[in-house]
């Protein structure tokens, strides 16, 4: 998958293969955290309110009020 290095600035490029296999697109927030070995795991960040949208029940014509 490549081996990529650790910048001065402390960035690294992730291979787009990689990226693609784990279902990371740009813009997704990641969570770095250290395991009991010392590697690094990203993990995507899930919006709890993502999961929420379209759960709720419409809310019904006659209850919404107008102006």
């Amino acid at each position: 998958m490549g081996s990529p290095r650790v910048s001065r600035k402390n960035q690294v490029t992730l291979p787009v293969a990689a990226l693609r296999q784990a279902h990371i697109s740009p813009g997704d927030e990641l969570r770095v955290t250290v395991d009991e070995h010392g590697r690094l795991v990203l993990t995507p960040v899930e919006d709890p309110l993502e999961a929420l949208i379209g759960s709720a029940p419409a809310c019904p014509r006659s209850l919404i009020s107008r102006r």
